[in-house]
């Protein structure tokens, strides 16, 4: 599974209102998903962090200059190592979020129970997209 999926289904189940699934099954399926999901998902944070953190340490007396010029759509012509270093942060996290990594899912729910327990939430298409994850393959 990759890593911004994983990321993406922490989000959208972390709003879904817990109390209103009223199958005890289907409850505590979404539960212990997420629970997995969401210690995976903190992992990950912690790497971002890790890399934004160290590029803020590098750059601490130039990110507010830098800041400061592209509010006013000035150019940034004398901070080439930065914009060079922010280019190549990003892409390190791009690239850090489409790796796959095992994930092992404890409770599967399938698709009918899955709709039955948030048939009154409000989800977008694609948000119950994102939620791939944990619903079992029939």
């Amino acid at each position: 599974m990759k890593k911004i999926d994983i990321i993406n289904a922490v989000r959208v189940l972390s709003k879904l209102p817990i109390n209103k699934v009223k199958n005890d099954k289907t409850k505590f399926s979404l539960l212990s998903d997420y629970r997995e999901l969401r210690k995976v998902s903190k992992a990950i944070d912690e790497d971002r962090d890790v890399a934004v953190q160290k590029f803020r340490e590098d750059f601490e007396d130039e990110i507010e200059v830098v800041a400061s010029l592209r509010r006013h759509d000035l150019p940034v012509n004398a901070h080439e190592g930065y914009v060079t270093a922010e280019r190549e942060l990003n892409k390190f996290l791009d690239n850090m979020l489409q790796e796959e990594i095992a994930v092992s899912i404890p409770a599967p729910v399938s698709w009918e129970d899955f709709v039955k327990a948030v048939g009154d939430t409000d989800l977008s298409f694609e948000e119950i997209n994102s939620l791939d994850c944990i619903i079992a393959k029939s």
